[in-house]
């Protein structure tokens, strides 16, 4: 029988699909696209209350399709706070014009359709998160063992590489520096592999049955102190999103009341990082009494300004690349691979979405929105955030089993890049990412067969 909480949600998920299909059809059928920065801004507020409601209370708020569908909002339609509560347009030293003409509100009405069609994706798979395993084989036991071990190497490297890399570019009092001057110091260095390693280790982590060891622990929290008031949010944010998603699988979460006081505290951070960068660490004092969690959601939402862009493009009457960014990386993947294929330089490849937006806007970063919109349109956007609520789906409705989980994970962990990075380091990602964790699995079964063969020799042996 079911339970009376599965019941429920059971019960919900009829009124949610037919919910979301009709803001679909509103959004769709409506001349909403053209209306004023205030109307879209109410409907994305109305989106994200429906969308948010219909994971956490059908999925649960420990799982991949509520996780993601709110990292989705918070950096693309974070913004929507300012015209709401008719608040001053300023996120940092960026210009924030670009929000008040056509492309603006246009983009955020873009991005409400991707939020749309992957929360409507996520709830017509219907099936709880599995979570708790009743017992562990030898092998499940000891890559258990082995995975954290790994994770916390793969953390302890990547944040010196991060560390070593950013000084060497920058000097000793980097962390000091504004986001763009980091950014443009760092454009041709490989900050989105040191980032992946960090995000993976913590990946692996989330698979231990016991605490997190603390040179991992020093590792990352050096890496968000010095981080994080950099302007790196998604880079320090995303490894523990997908710590906190592998550890759910097997061990007892916090409350959703206790997280939301976290989040609030986060925001708060977020804010204050945000006046610091303005102002700087004299006026510390004046930061804490102007901070609050409102600009902080407001700050993570700029990404949208990404999907403004390519709709400008796209109204100037250029035509959608129809894959090309997507492809073009795997191209450049298999000449790596390939004796005696050559690739044209990175900078130079006017295919690759991060390269284009940096030539044509500057360092804005990428979004999974904006280049699903820059291939193929508003179409695009609707089938691709629909895939991308599927595969949340397989995510949570998999196998509880470590080695399935930690492949698993290397999706997720791609997707978390993807909302505000461009499609480029994906494909090497997930190679790196599955060679990685093979990598594990190998060791742990290793590991097990010889212990598991032991007993049997020394009983051959007497």
């Amino acid at each position: 029988m079911q339970s009376s909480g599965a019941s429920m949600r059971s019960s919900q998920r009829p009124l949610a699909i037919g919910a979301h299909l009709i803001a679909i059809a509103i959004c769709v059928l409506t001349p909403l696209r053209e209306q004023s920065l205030e109307t879209i801004a109410w409907w994305s507020a109305g989106v994200v209350l429906l969308t948010m409601w219909a994971q956490i209370s059908i999925n649960g708020f420990w799982s991949a399709r509520s996780i993601y569908t709110g990292i989705v909002i918070l950096f693309h339609l974070g913004l929507v706070v300012y015209p709401i509560l008719n608040l001053d347009l300023r996120v940092s030293d960026a210009p924030m014009e670009w929000l008040t003409l056509p492309a603006g509100p246009r983009a955020i009405w873009t991005s409400s359709l991707g939020v749309l069609s992957m929360s409507l994706a996520c709830i017509l798979v219907y099936a709880q998160p599995r979570s708790g395993e009743p017992a562990l084989p030898e092998y499940e036991r000891e890559l258990r063992r082995v995975a954290p071990r790994l994770g916390s190497w793969t953390v302890v490297v990547s944040v010196a590489a991060w560390v070593y890399t950013t000084a060497s570019a920058m000097g000793l009092g980097f962390f000091l520096a504004s986001y763009g001057a980091y950014k443009s110091a760092t454009i041709d260095l490989p900050m989105d592999y040191i980032f992946f390693g960090i995000t993976m280790g913590m990946v692996l982590l989330g698979t231990t049955l016991d605490g997190v060891p603390k040179a991992a622990l020093v590792a990352f929290v050096i890496f968000a102190v010095l981080g994080f008031p950099m302007g790196l949010r998604g880079e320090v944010l995303f490894p523990l999103v997908a710590y906190a998603l592998m550890r759910a699988r097997h061990h007892p979460m916090p409350r959703a009341g206790s997280l939301v006081v976290l989040v609030l505290i986060a925001l708060f951070f977020i804010s204050g990082v945000k006046e610091l960068r303005q102002t700087g660490w004299g006026d510390a004092r004046d930061v804490l009494t102007s901070a609050n969690p409102i600009a902080g959601v407001g700050e993570l939402g700029y990404t949208v300004r990404t999907v403004a862009e390519v709709d400008q493009w796209h109204q100037a009457g250029e035509l959608p690349r129809n894959g090309a960014t997507y492809w073009a990386p795997i191209e450049r993947l298999s000449n790596r691979l390939m004796p005696g294929a050559e690739n044209v330089a990175a900078k130079y490849d006017y295919r690759l979405m991060n390269v284009e937006m940096r030539s044509r806007a500057g360092n804005l970063g990428g979004s999974i929105i904006a280049e699903s919109f820059r291939n193929f349109g508003l179409t695009g956007v609707f089938v691709v955030m629909f895939l991308t609520g599927l595969l949340c789906a397989g995510i949570d409705v998999a196998s509880t089993g470590a080695g399935r989980q930690l492949i698993l994970g290397v999706f997720f962990v791609v997707l978390l890049q993807h909302v505000r990075n461009s499609f480029t380091p994906i494909p090497l990602q997930l190679l790196m990412g599955v060679m990685l964790v093979t990598v594990v699995i190998f060791i742990a079964r290793s590991i097990a067969s010889v212990s598991t063969d032991a007993p049997n020799r020394r009983a051959a042996r007497a």
